[in-house]
């Protein structure tokens, strides 16, 4: 028997008041589910912790357009929905997280046999997630008559169906079958299991019928790790150079330079396009003092929701370009590197040899080049005994270790050897002292300049 089709879907023009996505499949007239999702969303979810708990959900417009396009269906006559992965991303304060919750309450009480995981990267993560759900099922007046909540578990009363709390951080088994798999803050899945965590159970899907695998996150800064593939994917299949019609990605967002941000209303200008909420529910006034308040990275990353290249910035954006190719002249500054490189080799110097007693010894988080003269903290507590460090660490791995965090040039240091690597001297493994097995001894390599 030949599959009906539904006619080709029109067109619809961007609603006014709602900022554009960054990337987004087109706005259309096709057949949706989304409006009864919303209509049982606002008629049986309340809010959860925050300063409107327990009220009744009211849904902004861009929440409406997201239900639609999630909720869409095939267009053939089958009734099934077209996405079964989907990706939300957008910055922090625009309620990503409770829609999961509501859409995860929604799942609950329609699929058949729901099985539904609720996860995160970290405990106190999943249960933000967790613990929206768990409110909007234990102060409802309709949820609570067919739902069960638990600590870490919502039951369903009539029969079989689930949701439960799932940490990355913990692992999880294989062989489950999930319906719908809600995970939270994907950006922070990046490290040890917690990718395997997601793989495992986005597999588990697949062992179901019309399954939904629903991520929301804010941008990330490594575009290797779990969240930066799935944003380089969406952005692929947006752009029709790739076709998954199971996949949705919608990302709201704002790049830095479409407005001056160190200009008033330039900043307010660019909250307004990367958060859909904004003057809804998240104050803008608020997010605009963060600017001067966090590093730039940071603020492009959780309140523009732009990806940057990396997570932690010792100086502000474009600071370092701006000094390349300037001349010098200030005698003071000039000294200033001269004490850096001699305090540097120093270090290293020490560190090779395995002076544990001279070895410069530095407080947590403070850079190398804030030691003084010689190597020595400003505080003059220089001098440390072997296992003295609040990590437990002799000096000379500290030093070490040091070393490989600041990841210098080869040509500049080498942390195995006990001086400059340029200055064509090398290391060996002294035969004859026992008493310290990571001892490097230094000898005068052929042709090598004498040191000065």
């Amino acid at each position: 028997m030949p599959t009906t089709m539904t006619p080709e879907p029109r067109l619809l023009p961007w609603p006014t008041g709602v900022p554009e996505p960054l990337s987004a499949p087109p706005l259309t007239d096709a057949n949706s589910d989304g409006p009864k999702v919303i209509r049982w969303i606002e008629q049986n979810c309340v809010q959860g912790e925050g300063d409107h708990w327990g009220e009744p959900v009211r849904l902004a417009m861009f929440q409406k357009i997201f239900l639609c396009w999630l909720f869409e269906k095939k267009r053939n006559a089958s009734g099934r929905y077209r996405y079964r992965r989907a990706l939300l991303q957008v910055p922090k304060g625009n309620s990503k997280t409770s829609m999961a919750a509501w859409i995860g309450a929604y799942q609950l009480a329609h699929q058949r046999s729901p099985v539904i995981p609720v996860a995160a990267a970290s405990y106190d993560q999943a249960e933000i997630l967790f613990g929206d759900l768990r409110t909007t099922v234990t102060e409802s007046p309709t949820l609570s008559q067919v739902m069960i909540p638990f600590e870490s578990e919502v039951q369903v009363k009539s029969g079989p169906g689930r949701a439960y709390k799932v940490a990355a951080i913990a692992g999880t088994n294989d062989g489950q079958r999930p319906s719908t798999f809600l995970a939270d803050e994907i950006h922070e899945w990046s490290v040890g299991n917690r990718e395997r965590v997601h793989l495992v159970l986005s597999n588990g899907c697949t062992k179901r019928d019309g399954s939904l695998v629903l991520n929301t996150t804010t941008p990330g800064w490594d575009m290797d790790t779990l969240a930066g593939k799935m944003h380089s994917y969406g952005l692929a299949v947006n752009s029709g150079e790739i076709t998954d019609d199971e996949f949705l990605f919608v990302w709201w967002g704002c790049p830095g330079d479409r407005y001056d941000l160190a200009d008033e209303k330039g900043l307010l200008a660019a909250i307004r396009d990367a958060n859909p909420a904004a003057d809804l529910f998240l104050n803008t006034a608020d997010v605009a003092a963060r600017y001067h308040q966090i590093p730039l990275h940071e603020f492009l990353r959780y309140h523009l929701g732009i990806w940057t290249r990396t997570a932690q910035a010792w100086l502000p954006a474009g600071v370092w370009d701006a000094c390349r190719g300037a001349e010098c002249g200030d005698r003071r500054r000039r000294r200033c590197r001269s004490g850096f490189r001699r305090v540097l080799q120093r270090g290293l110097h020490r560190a090779g040899r395995g002076d544990l007693r001279r070895a410069p010894a530095y407080p947590r988080g403070r850079l190398l080049g804030e030691a003084g003269a010689g190597g020595r903290r400003l505080d003059g507590a220089h001098r440390r005994r072997r296992g003295d460090h609040p990590a437990g660490l002799p000096t000379l791995q500290r030093a070490r270790n040091l070393l490989r965090s600041i990841r210098l040039p080869a040509q500049h240091a080498d942390p195995r050897r006990g001086r400059f690597a340029n200055r064509g001297l090398s290391a060996e493994q002294p035969a004859d002292d026992p008493g310290h097995p990571a001892v490097l001894r230094t000898r005068r390599q052929p042709g090598a300049q004498p040191r000065r």
